[in-house]
């Protein structure tokens, strides 16, 4: 009967096949490490007696640096500073009376001009007018005194002479009768008679004498009023051409503080007027940069050949030069250490004064300017830029295409560049341009600095 398991049944084992033992397998493991190392010890000898390659030393980097050559100069400083500007001459025009003001120039407003000899404004003027009336009323009468007096002294004089004469005679008269006496043909009577005579002569004569003589101190003192009282009326007609307040010269109105109908007082500032023909710059200087225009701050009397002096504005966009001159020094300033070097800039005329069309403005008190003033050259001297300066002073020099650092011995500074004493030779190319690592012997590349070269 057949069985129902649809499964094959396993295949008998071969009649042949032996089990591998442990002898066997070691063996294998030998063999297959002989071939491993076999084949490394070929690997090793091949790349033993592999041929080199051709070797080369990779090229230096040469960074590049821009250099200056150190060169003999001659040098022209230039000191600059800023200021304000101000007119060269500017007074307060006060009022020398009391008085309610009459009235007031329409060009008296800030920022006009006026005319030397214009009328600025006027104080009433009836006071003062009636007290040069009154003072001119007391010098006639005065000088009518004086002239009664001298007439009077005159008729005096006259009189006294007369007298004199009439005395002269009344003696000779006594003397006729003192000798007719003696001769018996006058008697007593006649000769009392002449000596009355003589004595009223006498008294006539020292009364005219005492009032000769006491009408000189009246007249003296009627004199001396005379001249008080000119005095007074010079006062008086002083003070009416006060009270017409007209401008020194001619100027720009400013700081107005007086109005129409105004009481003003003696000493009160009612406006200033400003020269605006000739303007000053003060610039604030240290003493340094002052020592280099003048090294005893003093004796700058006016310009002096080609030593130019600018003055720049700089306002909406728009640059504006003047020529200027270097006229003064003010005194040292203790506490700043700084001196003020004055700079004066004659204006053109402003306009309505003379000024044509494409003139050039004015400069305007107030306004702040920047000042360059050039001052005398320097001798000759081997020079340097300032950025060739590095630490504990010593400069980047490029020789042979190699970095050297150099100590060099300074002296003073002259806009950009430094003049050199020691250390430096004429020729030499100094470095200019930041160096992250300065290291002696660094290879280099100098590249020229044009922009040094050219200021």
């Amino acid at each position: 009967m057949e069985s129902a398991d649809p499964r094959p049944s396993p295949l008998p084992p071969a009649a042949d096949a032996a089990p591998v033992t442990e002898h066997v397998l070691w063996k294998r493991v030998a063999v297959c490490a002989g071939i491993v190392a076999g084949a490394l010890a070929v690997a090793a000898a091949l790349i033993a007696n592999k041929p080199e390659a051709p070797r080369s030393d990779p090229p230096q980097r040469r960074p590049g640096v821009r250099v200056v050559e150190a060169r003999t100069r001659v040098l022209t400083p230039v000191v600059e500073g800023f200021g304000r500007v101000r007119p060269a001459r500017r007074v307060a025009i006060s009022a020398e009376v009391a008085g309610r003001v009459r009235q007031v120039a329409e060009a008296l407003e800030d920022g006009r001009s006026l005319e030397a000899g214009a009328l600025a404004l006027e104080i009433e003027p009836v006071d003062f007018q009636a007290r040069v009336d009154a003072a001119a009323a007391q010098l006639d009468g005065a000088r009518a005194s004086v002239e009664q007096l001298e007439q009077q002294q005159a008729t005096l004089r006259e009189r006294v002479a007369v007298q004199r004469q009439l005395l002269a005679l009344e003696r000779a008269e006594l003397r006729r009768t003192e000798g007719l006496e003696g001769k018996g043909v006058a008697g007593e009577r006649e000769l009392d008679a002449a000596r009355r005579a003589l004595l009223r002569s006498q008294d006539a004569l020292a009364d005219l004498a005492g009032r000769l003589a006491s009408s000189s101190p009246q007249l003296v003192a009627t004199r001396a009023r005379v001249r008080e009282v000119e005095a007074a009326l010079t006062t008086a007609r002083a003070d009416l051409a006060r009270t017409r307040i007209e401008a020194p010269f001619a100027g720009m109105v400013a700081r107005v503080a007086v109005e129409a109908h105004q009481r003003v007082n003696p000493g009160q500032t009612l406006f200033e007027l400003w020269d605006v023909a000739r303007v000053e710059v003060p610039v604030a200087l240290s003493l340094e940069q002052a020592a280099l225009l003048a090294p005893d701050l003093c004796g700058v009397d006016g310009p002096e050949e080609g030593r130019g002096v600018e003055v720049t504005l700089q306002a909406g966009g728009i640059r504006r030069r003047w020529r200027g001159v270097l006229r003064r020094f003010e005194p040292v300033d203790g506490e700043t250490q700084t001196v003020k070097a004055v700079v004066e800039v004659e204006n053109p005329a402003p306009s309505g004064r003379g000024a044509g069309p494409g003139s050039p403005s004015p400069l305007l008190p107030d306004v702040f300017c920047a000042v360059a003033v050039e001052a005398p050259p320097t001798p000759a001297a081997l020079t340097i830029p300032r950025e060739a300066v590095q630490e504990r002073s010593r400069a980047y020099v490029v020789r042979e295409g190699r970095l050297a650092i150099v100590p060099v011995q300074l002296g003073r500074a002259v806009g950009r560049w430094v003049l050199v004493e020691v250390g430096l030779a004429e020729g030499d190319l100094v470095i200019v341009s930041p160096l992250d690592r300065a290291v002696e012997g660094t290879p280099v590349e100098a590249l020229p600095d044009g922009e040094a070269e050219a200021k």
